[in-house]
């Protein structure tokens, strides 16, 4: 009669954090415009520096944010200073952005509601552009799709 033996492991619980922590960090964004006035339709990348607070027993966070979007394919070169806001609870974010697009010669200032999806990590959000100052000058679209995301963190600290 052969030998017969039975290995058995236990389970282990997943582990879960539920820990807020505040943070210090670097996005890169890339924007898609499109729509109004243009038939075109213009890529642009956005790069920011943030704060964060974020974690807890549900998903969520709240951030600021300054940087610049430069263009990527525009027969000039576009650039816009940006600052921001984004507040997620439950996987659904929400905020605003304001930047001044120009091309040194002149700019237009937009502001930028924000509605999409994401964590802290990674957000899809569609912008829809309000024109706020010089509203004939329109070197993109009225609006764009987002994708941004967190490249790496700076300083982050647990919160008690």
């Amino acid at each position: 009669m052969g030998a017969f033996s039975i290995s058995v492991e236990a389970q282990h619980e997943p582990v879960y954090d539920f820990n807020a922590y505040k943070e210090s960090a670097i996005s890169v964004g890339y924007l898609y415009s499109f729509g109004e006035p243009h038939s075109k339709s213009f890529h642009l990348l956005d790069f920011r520096f943030e704060k964060s607070r974020f974690g807890g027993r549900h998903p969520n966070f709240i951030n600021w944010s300054s940087g610049v979007i430069l263009s990527a394919n525009t027969t000039e070169l576009l650039f816009a200073p940006v600052v921001g806001s984004r507040i997620s609870y439950g996987g659904i974010v929400t905020g605003i952005d304001l930047f001044y697009l120009t091309n040194t010669e002149e700019g237009t200032l937009r502001l930028a509601p924000v509605l999409g999806f994401g964590a802290h990590k990674v957000q899809i959000a569609i912008q829809p552009h309000i024109r706020i100052s010089n509203k004939s000058f329109e070197p993109i679209s009225r609006g764009h799709f987002v994708i941004n995301m967190k490249l790496f963190s700076l300083k982050k600290q647990t919160l008690h």
